[in-house]
């Protein structure tokens, strides 16, 4: 019997280059934010959180993950404690682009995106981490497809973490 010939399976969206102020960082801290009760808002957390373990197995100094959940204020004094040159927040956000989409957004661009829900929102975080450890900041966005409440997360933003944190891991992993 002859087998159905098989689909090749969509290629996920690129991620984007770091700039390069960022790729020559002396200590990147990722925080990851994001609910882990609905669907895809996790996506930060998983990020963070992989991060976190792959830098305690490998013993990286360059590189922290701070799991930041709902609440990413409350680590503003560990990640001052690491002394970061950059951080780096990633989160699920509406980007309006293909699920799974990874992108760099601009201070300019934050306010105009919706991002899922926190405690406090993203630009005052990072004011306040410039402010009090003279690091610079980047926000990352992932494109979320669902938010159901106690969903898994998708398949898609699964997908993108796993490329996100291969490229911590490479890029700053040191």
């Amino acid at each position: 019997m002859p087998q159905k010939p098989r689909r090749p399976r969509p290629r996920p969206p690129p991620l984007p280059r770091w700039p390069e102020e960022l790729l020559s960082a002396e200590r990147v801290a990722v925080l990851g934010v994001g609910s882990e009760l609905r669907g895809d808002d996790v996506a930060g957390v998983l990020v963070a959180r992989q991060l976190k373990a792959w830098c305690s197995r490998t013993g990286s100094t360059r590189l922290a993950g701070f799991v930041g959940t709902s609440a990413p204020e409350n680590l503003t004094g560990e990640i001052a404690r690491f002394k970061p040159s950059w951080v780096v927040l990633v989160d699920a956000a509406h980007l309006e682009k293909e699920p799974g989409t990874v992108e760099l957004v601009t201070r300019e661009k934050i306010d105009g995106l919706s991002f899922s829900t926190h405690m406090l929102p993203a630009p005052i975080v990072l004011d306040y981490l410039e402010q009090t450890t003279g690091c610079r900041s980047l926000v990352v966005g992932i494109q979320l497809e669902q938010t159901g409440v106690l969903a898994k997360p998708s398949a898609s933003v699964v997908s993108a973490v796993r490329r996100l944190v291969a490229a911590f891991q490479r890029d700053f992993g040191s």
